[in-house]
């Protein structure tokens, strides 16, 4: 496993293969944080107002 800031460009180079590369950015926040949604113009908590739902892999590695 390979852990960096999301800031960091890594260099792993271009997928040549049919099969997707799977990688998983986290972000960690308090539970208080607060966006602001331009949509209907309220304050939301970004707990329960995930940008992408997105489940689990069943499996991670080469095969």
């Amino acid at each position: 496993a390979v852990a960096f800031t999301r800031l960091t460009v890594h260099g792993s180079g271009p997928n040549y293969t049919n099969r997707a590369r799977v990688a998983y950015g986290l972000q960690y926040h308090r539970e208080d944080v607060k966006f602001f949604d331009p949509q209907d113009e309220t304050w939301k908590l970004l707990v329960e107002s995930p940008r992408f739902q997105t489940p689990p892999v069943a499996k991670l590695g080469a095969n």
